[in-house]
Formats: C-alpha cells, structure tokens, sequence
C-alpha cells in the first residue's frame, strides 16, 4: 500500500494510527523520498504500507534572508531555482557534499532546525536549544563543468587531482575519464586549472567547461584534493577495477563507473568549526577517497593501512554497516537517543529499508 502525505501533521496521523500494529510487528513500513537509494527495499516493500514524502514540500526564505526552510520531498533543482531569485545559493548536495564543501564542510554541520515526527507520532522541532540529542548565503558565479579525457589519461588526473570529482567509466562499450571540476571565483586561467586543462587527451569536443550559476552545474551532475591523499593507491585500486570490469565492457547496455571524491583537509576543518561535523570525520584523517567499490579494494586498502571507516552514505551499499563509519562514539550516542524516543522499536524493527543503527 502507497501513502502520499503532505504535510507533518499527515504523517503524524499516519503514524498514530499504525502504532498498535507497528509495535505488535504485525504490519511492516517503509519511507520513500526522492528515490537516490538503488537497491530493492530502500524505498518500497512487499505486503506492507510505504509513506511516499515528495508531497511534503515549500521552499521559503526567512524575512531576514538568514536561512531558508525546505520541505522533505523538495529536490535541489526546485530549491536552487527559487533561491536563485534572491542571489541565495543553497549548499546542499547528495551526502552533505557541494561546491562549496572545501570552504564550509558537510551542509549537516549548517542546519538550524529539524522538525521531526517520531515514532510516537508526535511532531517536535530539533534544534541546539530544544531536543538536542535528536539534533545558506549569497550566490556567485561558478567556472566549471564535466571534462572528459582519453581512457589512458587515468593515472595523469590522480597526480592533479585537488577538489576534484574524478572517475574512470564504461558506457555502451566505450571508456573514458572524467573530471567533474569547478572554480568558484570564476578564474578560467586558475594555475590549479591549468593541469586539467592543457592535458592532450582532453576530448574538447565532449567537456562542458564554462561559467554558470551552481544550479546549471547541478542540474548537469544529476544527469550524469589531493591533500595528501595516497596516489599510488589510488593508483592501484584502479588497476583492479579494470581488470575486474574490463571483460564486461561489451555488454549490451552495461555502465559503470569508479569514482573519487576526496574529502580534503579544508572541507573537514570547516565542518568542525561549522558544528563538529556529524560524521565525526577528525580533519587530521582527511583527505578521504571515497568510492564504492569491493571486497578487493577494501582488502588492497587495508593492507596498506590506508582503509578508512568511513562510508559515503549515498554510495553504501546494503550490506555496508554505514552507520558503524561514524565510528563507535556516535553510534553509541544514536543507540542511546533510539532508545529515548523510540523504547518500542518502531524505526529499528517495524521500518524495513536504509540503514538502521541497530544493526550497527
């Protein structure tokens, strides 16, 4: 059965009304947002109720123009849209991560307020006066965009890479590298640019470097630092992607890509300052390479001592205990605040889907 609600107070009925048989285990549940998470039972379930929340919507900015508040089923194209009217930008992105991560770290670390219906089913605000435990600025002009290199150049794009999104693909029987870069002081001529850009196996024909406002280059991203980071592992763990998924490349309609997304010391620094970043990610750990990728790669990693524990939530996949990445302080404080506001296990046992701190 599909629920659509649109508003707090729905949901808060909804979940009221359930309760008995939540609790008694005898119906199953289950919260569809936007639908980012791939795998089967993320969003959806057999023989049970899915809450579908992309009705719960409304994008308003604050008199003062000091926040905005955003409803849980908007998506970044409709928020940025309406922020673009007052010269606001908005920073967040899929996993806490923006353009501007290196200079404000995880939006996470930013958010004001929460307004959270438990699993009681009433409705409370989580904010740093009021049930803490359960606890944007002025636009500019970006230079940036998707550019795309011969498969070859792989090893060169790791030597370069700074706050650089950068991956390795196959697509329709073709491979190619990508670099997802971007400079926020819109400078084409950046020095740190220029071992991106004058590299020869660049396909000039195919890249879309130019200068745009960020909801053009997000709106591209969604349809497509080296600071110490281990380049021969970077290296390496690459080498193994090619060999594994090499063989795979002519299959009709196959696709897939390994990819790169450094968490550099800046980006982690400010999250600290913006709030102790959530994701208790010690900025001396940083930069991260974050991908998605196998038991192998993992293994590779770990033998080198380089594997982190943390996982990027909106790459983890169902087997991942991506929670226990949070390392095992926070994951202590969650099991405690679970049990606070939901002593009967609601969300833990009776809501199927994503990742539940009691399995951390």
């Amino acid at each position: 059965m599909l629920m659509q609600v649109v508003s707090a107070q729905e949901v808060s009925a909804l979940i009221e009304r359930l309760r008995p048989k939540l609790v008694a285990r005898k119906v199953s549940l289950t919260i569809k947002g936007t639908g980012h998470t791939p795998f089967a039972g993320a969003a959806n379930i057999q023989d049970g109720i899915t809450i579908a929340t992309q009705g719960l919507k409304g994008i308003q900015l604050a008199e003062n123009k000091e926040y905005v508040t955003i409803g849980a089923g908007d998506k970044w194209r409709s928020v940025y849209t309406e922020l673009e009217k007052y010269k606001w930008w908005s920073r967040w992105q899929g996993g806490g991560m923006s353009f501007y991560s290196t200079r404000h770290g995880f939006a996470c670390d930013s958010v004001l307020d929460f307004e959270v219906v438990l699993a009681s089913g009433d409705i409370v605000h989580a904010n740093a006066k009021e049930n803490t435990d359960l606890f944007t600025f002025p636009s500019s002009t970006i230079w940036g965009g998707v550019a795309y290199y011969m498969p070859h150049s792989f090893g060169q794009l790791i030597d370069a890479t700074t706050h650089i999104m950068l991956s390795s693909g196959y697509g329709f029987g073709y491979h190619v590298s990508t670099c997802c870069m971007y400079h926020l002081k819109e400078d084409t001529d950046a020095p740190a640019l220029q071992r991106f850009r004058l590299l020869p196996s660049l396909i000039k024909r195919d890249s879309t470097l130019q200068t745009g406002k960020q909801m053009d280059f997000c709106y591209e991203l969604s349809k497509f630092t080296q600071d110490g980071s281990n380049v021969s592992l970077m290296k390496e763990l690459h080498q193994v992607w090619l060999q594994i998924l090499g063989p795979l490349r002519q299959l009709k309609g196959f696709i897939f890509s390994f990819g790169y997304f450094p968490f550099i010391k800046a980006l982690l620094e400010n999250s600290k300052k913006a709030g102790d970043n959530a994701k208790a990610i010690d900025p001396a750990d940083g930069p991260l390479a974050v991908d998605e990728l196998l038991r192998r790669i993992k293994k590779i990693a770990a033998g080198k001592g380089l594997l982190q524990r943390y996982i990027f939530t909106n790459y983890g996949y169902h087997k991942d205990d991506v929670l226990a990445g949070h390392g095992e302080k926070r994951v202590r404080r969650m099991k405690d605040v679970s049990r606070k506001y939901d002593p009967d296990d609601i969300l833990q046992k009776s809501v199927l889907g994503g990742f539940n701190i009691s399995k951390s």
